[in-house]
Parts: structure tokens; C-alpha cells; sequence
């Protein structure tokens, strides 16, 4: 099997690593989710071809180096595993674009992820996970990052350096207990996708109509007064846009 390209060995109570699928040159898509796996052998380096690993639900709690060792690992998912230690060496994982680590057990957000070159898209929606009430400053290191994911979260706000993710496009951040928002968010002029649904946001930053290039916005389940309730209520509705559009001409409306 030589030239096998995909392989799902899912959901088959596999306690170790078959070290055999370490000899499948060609392999690109690998899916061992659902399994007992703890550890992973060294020779996972040897699979150079393999773009895509897909780990969620298994038994990990602490991310294993060795990943940090594969040569052209572009996605990487270990999602709803009771993963609680993260390991200094992300910095090795200079191919990795996208990481979900969503429903994990941290104490709080794993820093070593913002070391990552060049991850573009982050999943941290803690829906059955461990649940983090920070998200540090330390995120602006990621500056390729284009789509985060932190919802079913306990924030209450966002840090100011949101706005120096000068690439991001997507964030998501529904379901947490967020008051307010940084002005600074207002400065991601390529954010088109803007999900703050099941907050408790009773306005929103001055400079909001900054944001020209929204395409998706999200703000239902909110106790907000500007704009009035009744046209944010349903979520994604033209009436927002245009209320985004206008707000400049409008007098005697504050955001």
C-alpha cells in the first residue's frame, strides 16, 4: 500500500501508535480519532508527506513532542482529549497552520500555542472542556493568524492587542460573559465574520463601523441598547449592516 493517501482507523480502541502506517510514504490524510492512544512513537517523523493528523478522543494530557519533529504537518486536531500540559517546542511546527485543541482540560490557555510561525487558524471552543476566564496578551505573537475560535468560554472582555491581528478574518467568541469590547478591535480591517452571540454586551466600541469589510455578524442573546435590541435580535440580518453603513449619518445615536 505504498501509495495510500488517506487512512481512518477511527473508533477502534487502538491503545498504541501502529508504528506500521510510519511506512506509507505517500500517506497525506491520517484519522486516528477515537481510539486509547497516550503516546506517540518517534518514527511518526518518518510519514514527511502527511499534510493532515486527526487525534481527537483519545486519552493524551500532554501534547506529544514528537509532532513537533514532523516536516510538512499542516493540520492538526486533538480535540476532546484530557490534554493538560503543553510542551516549549511548538516553535519547531513551522508548517502547522491549523491546531484544534478544543474541549481540553488546561488550566488556562496554553501560551506555547502563540509560539506556533506560522498557525492560521486556532480552535479553542471549551463546550466541554475546562474553561479559561483570560485570554493573554501573548496572542498577538500569532500575526498569520486568520480564523480564532473561543467560544463557550468564561471571558469577560477581549485584550486590547486583538487589534494588532492585522490578518484575522474570522472571530468567534459566542457564549462567554463578555461586557465589553477594546476599541482596538475596531482596527482589523480584514475581519469579515464577527460572532459575539450569548454575551452580555450592552454596547458596542465607538469605532465599530470601522469595520467595512464585515460580511457575518453575530450579536443576538445580548442585553444591547445601541443599536436597539429588536434590530440585532436573530443575529446575522441586513438591518445591521446597514445600521454599520449609516452610522455616521445618523445623529444623536451613540454606540
Amino acid at each position: 500500500m505504498l501509495a495510500l493517501q488517506h487512512l481512518t482507523l477511527s473508533d477502534n480502541r487502538i491503545e498504541q501508535f501502529p508504528k506500521g502506517i510510519c511506512k506509507l510514504p505517500s500517506l497525506d490524510i491520517l484519522d486516528l480519532s477515537g481510539n486509547l492512544m497516550q503516546t506517540i512513537p518517534p518514527e511518526v517523523n518518518e510519514l514527511e508527506d502527511l499534510s493532515s493528523l486527526i487525534l481527537d478522543r483519545n486519552k493524551f494530557e500532554e501534547f506529544p513532542a514528537e509532532l513537533c519533529t514532523m516536516k510538512g504537518l499542516e493540520k492538526l486536531s486533538l480535540e476532546s482529549n484530557p490534554l493538560k500540559i503543553m510542551i516549549d517546542e511548538l516553535y519547531l511546527m513551522r508548517t502547522l497552520v491549523e491546531l484544534n485543541i478544543s474541549n481540553t482540560q488546561f488550566d488556562e490557555f496554553p501560551v506555547e500555542v502563540c509560539l506556533i510561525p506560522n498557525i492560521a487558524n486556532l480552535q479553542y471552543d471549551q463546550s466541554a472542556g475546562k474553561k479559561m476566564d483570560v485570554l493573554p496578551e501573548n496572542i498577538a505573537e500569532m500575526v498569520n493568524l486568520k480564523e480564532l475560535n473561543v467560544d463557550n468560554n468564561c471571558l469577560t472582555t477581549l485584550p486590547v492587542v486583538i487589534g494588532r491581528l492585522n490578518e484575522l478574518q474570522k472571530l468567534s467568541a459566542a457564549n462567554n460573559q463578555i461586557t465589553h469590547l477594546p476599541e482596538s478591535l475596531c482596527a482589523l480591517q480584514n475581519l469579515t465574520a464577527l460572532y459575539l452571540d450569548n454575551n452580555q454586551l450592552a454596547k458596542l466600541p465607538t469605532h465599530f463601523d470601522n469595520l467595512i469589510n464585515m460580511e457575518d455578524l453575530r450579536l443576538e442573546e445580548n442585553p444591547l441598547l445601541h443599536p436597539p435590541t429588536d434590530i440585532c435580535d436573530g443575529g446575522i440580518l441586513q438591518p445591521i449592516a446597514f445600521f454599520l453603513q449609516r452610522s455616521q449619518e445618523r445623529e444623536g445615536i451613540g454606540w
